[in-house]
């Protein structure tokens, strides 16, 4: 099949850096993951989140990173609002490392034991606003939970990243991606939905 020339695809290529068996899902917002030198439109990750489709300018920018693996993007899933509901997009292959978290792990950004976790980019930005119930309502209903009984993952191993890095590490020059404390963040919503959700019954 032909591909149109106004269709933007990304090159995929086979990738043998197959994740171990992680016992740990890492949520974090998409600024977290954005370099700082990056070109990334701003309006995508520097606001409390947005109606408009983002996906396609994530993809095109982060498998062209001199640090994407094959073109493999950093991400197993993305989340943002689109038109009027959230929508999760698959991003690197779940049997794939995320290498952004290896990484954040060979930086001591964030513990060793969580280089081979399952990572969830959300382009809602809790740094900046509160996040909707309704984001943790359908994240862990439509993702989480299952993937907690998939890959046998606690509830308390469900993790965000800027509350289990080293902050000083992610604030020095030796980490190239931006960070912000998650100032608006309340995990407490989301511990709710994943009971009412639990899978392991």
């Amino acid at each position: 099949m032909e591909e149109n020339l106004n269709e933007a695809f990304f090159p995929v290529y086979p990738d043998n850096e197959y994740r171990r068996v992680g016992r740990h899902i890492v949520l974090c917002t998409l600024e977290s993951m954005v370099p700082r030198d990056s070109v990334l439109d701003p309006s995508i990750w520097a606001v409390g989140g947005n109606t408009e489709y983002t996906w396609g300018k994530v993809q095109w920018t982060y498998t062209r990173l001199p640090q994407a693996r094959r073109n493999l993007l950093p991400m197993h899933y993305y989340v943002e609002y689109v038109d009027s509901d959230y929508v999760t997009y698959v991003g690197a292959p779940l049997t794939n490392r995320s290498w952004f978290l290896q990484e954040a792990a060979a930086k001591g950004v964030i513990p060793t034991m969580m280089a081979d976790a399952v990572l969830v980019a959300l382009q809602e930005n809790y740094a900046v606003e509160v996040t909707e119930r309704r984001l943790w309502k359908l994240l862990a209903a439509n993702l989480l939970t299952p993937l907690m009984r998939q890959l046998e993952v606690p509830r308390e191993r469900v993790v965000f990243l800027e509350q289990v890095c080293n902050e000083e590490v992610a604030r020095s020059a030796g980490w190239l991606y931006k960070y912000r404390s998650p100032k608006y963040l309340d995990r407490t919503t989301l511990d709710h939905f994943l009971k009412v959700f639990r899978k392991d019954v």
